[in-house]
């Protein structure tokens, strides 16, 4: 069920469709259509003829994220050790952290 021709905003228009019934539009006329095209190619072509830039390189150098914890497990367990190894200098107390600490050093770089 199509509606008669009528007049829209001063443009006729034919055969409407009624509501709810949908067409397909008019397919655009060859000399749009091929000019179109040409721009797009075109734009392909160039798009393609350029290079694509090389991925980024990982620097060789560690970062702080990196370098922070062995930074710090180094002075920990240094300190540890030296408690470790004099025994006479330092009470129980301390001793008991340092082996603690040792520990608790080794299980972090285990578990990684």
């Amino acid at each position: 069920m199509t509606a008669p021709e009528f007049e829209l905003d001063g443009l006729p228009r034919r055969n409407m469709p009624a509501a709810g019934v949908y067409h397909q539009m008019p397919p655009p006329e060859p000399e749009a259509v091929s000019e179109v095209e040409k721009r797009l190619r075109a734009e392909q072509a160039e798009f393609q003829a350029q290079e694509a830039p090389p991925p980024p390189m990982k620097s060789q150098a560690m970062s702080r994220v990196e370098l922070m914890p062995i930074i710090v497990s180094t002075v920990v367990l240094g300190a540890a050790l030296v408690i470790i190894l004099t025994p006479n200098l330092y009470p129980d107390t301390h001793q008991k952290w340092a082996f603690g600490v040792v520990g608790l050093i080794v299980g972090h770089w285990l578990k990684k």
